[in-house]
């Protein structure tokens, strides 16, 4: 079985993925073809940018498989670009860079030619936030039915996750850039939400604890990134 994590790094965090698609199906698949077992991807996950040669032949199976890679070997932008829309941890600056660098790969006939692609990947950071604090399926349906009164294992969680998606930084303070254009790029946002939300954040302290996280929790509601 294929953990999460390399699903989450390969097919989710990569923005490309269609959501019909059967993903771990995919990736099982590919893996198996490639000659590669979990701990192989394990191993991938903590080095990304670094493949082995069965590590891109294995993306590259991937790619071709889930249509982000066409028959000409030439990325699909369009679907690329759909689903960076969908990505809110993800500013635009960051979605132009990565569209911009697809874009311009040469075509992609060998499993070498993805070390191009590969590099237009950021990196992940990629920590099993549910893991890590032993979340259960009630911790999120107890979150879900008292959002505003969120526990304090499901507060360590929401750290974890912000730790991991670039707004919280190793010291406890808010990635102020990355929020500011984050917040700026929330289209559903009404103007006066997304002032309040900026105002709420600036006068934030550093987070230091699980329960510090309650007030940046409350900041981006309007969000609804939690």
């Amino acid at each position: 079985m294929i953990s999460s994590s390399i699903l989450v790094i390969l097919l989710g965090a990569v923005f490309i993925m269609a959501e019909e698609i059967d993903r771990e199906k995919i990736v099982e698949q590919c893996a198996n073809e490639n000659g590669l077992k979990p701990e192989d991807l394990d191993k991938w996950m903590n080095n990304q940018q670094n493949p082995t040669d069965q590590i891109l032949c294995f993306m590259k199976c991937c790619h071709e498989r889930d249509g982000s890679l066409k028959e000409d070997g030439k990325w699909n932008i369009d679907l690329l670009d759909e689903h960076l829309k969908g990505f809110n941890l993800v500013n635009d600056s960051l979605k132009v860079e990565i569209k911009n660098c697809f874009n311009n790969l040469p075509p992609i006939k060998s499993c070498t030619d993805m070390k191009a692609a590969n590099k237009c990947i950021p990196e992940i950071k990629f920590r099993n936030c549910t893991a890590e604090y032993s979340l259960t399926e009630k911790d999120f349906e107890d979150y879900d039915k008292d959002p505003k009164n969120p526990s304090e294992r499901m507060l360590c969680y929401f750290k974890c996750y912000s730790e991991t998606g670039n707004m919280l930084y190793p010291d406890g303070t808010l990635n102020k850039k990355f929020l500011d254009e984050l917040i700026d790029g929330a289209k559903d946002l009404k103007e006066e939400e997304k002032i309040e939300t900026v105002k709420c954040i600036a006068g934030m302290s550093p987070v230091e604890t699980c329960l510090d996280f309650k007030i940046f929790v409350q900041c981006m509601n309007h969000l609804k990134l939690f």
